[in-house]
């Protein structure tokens, strides 16, 4: 038998996401105020009212192929590390069984386990 803990180790961590990144509001911010500008101007000149579509059409569809992935988390940032055991004192239970066929012998037995 063996019992294994995890120690707090340098890359362990509490949060599942990981934190924010300027380079993506640095792509969001203007794509936002250039779509935000054509649907604004789009009221004065007709023809941007095609064009507005086609930008939004291609939007949806981007997310729609990109960001849609239930699986994209995992497969670029990995699973998180487990997280550490707790300090403290536990008390394990080992039940063993053995059979001869007929009857079956179960046996209690009771350990304690320090984390430091």
């Amino acid at each position: 038998m063996v019992i294994g803990t995890q120690a707090l180790g340098v890359g362990s961590t509490t949060s599942l996401r990981p934190a924010s990144s300027s380079v993506a509001w640095a792509f969001l911010l203007p794509g936002v105020f250039a779509l935000g500008g054509l649907a604004w101007s789009a009221r004065r000149r007709p023809w941007l009212n095609r064009l507005a579509l086609v930008c939004l059409v291609a939007l949806v569809t981007m997310l729609g192929t990109t960001a849609c992935n239930p699986r994209y988390d995992y497969y670029n940032h990995g699973p998180p590390p487990p997280p550490a055991t707790p300090a403290g004192t536990y008390t394990v239970t080992i039940a063993g069984q053995s059979s001869n066929g007929v009857t079956a012998v179960t046996t209690f037995a009771t350990m304690v386990l320090t984390v430091k």
